[in-house]
Order: structure tokens, then sequence, then C-alpha cells
């Protein structure tokens, strides 16, 4: 099996995958705090409401930033393996450099 990769392509990659999660970011930035709901009134009603809300809100929250991280953490990578792969091809090497991600 073979696998047919434009090196140059990558950084380009990474650069615009770095600018979407600045942009994502941001939006969860900005939404945090309007997320969060305050009960409308005293009633029992406007209470589970505020409440089942605010469960909702860390769920969603507790799975979307940990995926933004990835997303900058894979986005990293592109560029030395555009480098590892460039050298290689520059050798005429059969693989690449494989670094392990903590």
């Amino acid at each position: 099996m073979s696998l047919y990769m434009i090196t140059d392509d990558l950084p380009v990659i990474g650069a615009q995958l770095q600018a979407l999660h600045a942009n994502l970011s941001q939006v969860l930035g900005t939404s945090l705090a309007p997320a969060m709901p305050i009960p409308a009134g005293g009633d029992c009603v406007s209470k589970m409401v505020a409440e089942y809300f605010c469960d909702h809100t860390v769920d969603y929250f507790g799975e979307t930033v940990p995926g933004i991280t990835h997303l900058l953490a894979g986005a990293e990578m592109l560029y030395p393996i555009s480098a590892d792969t460039g050298l290689c091809d520059a050798s005429n090497g059969a693989d690449i450099t494989v670094a392990r991600i903590a």
C-alpha cells in the first residue's frame, strides 16, 4: 500500500486548522457566560429548567473544549510531519520519522 502526500500542503493545512482553532475558541469563550442560565423566577419549574440547562452546558463544554485542544495538537503536528516526510523524500527513504504525541 502506498500513500501519496504533497508535503508542501501540510503547513498550509496546519495554518488553516490553527485559524479554525482560534475562531472556535473565541466563539466558545463568548458563549460560555450566556450559556449558564439564571432562573427566571423563584418557582420550582424555573429552577428545574435552569438546573437542567446548567447540566447540559457542563456536558457540552466538557466535550467541546478537549476536542478543540486536539484540533490544535493535530494542526501543530503537521509541521514536523511535513519536514520529516520531505527529508525522507529527499533521501529516497521508505518511511518517515514517527514521533509519539503525549
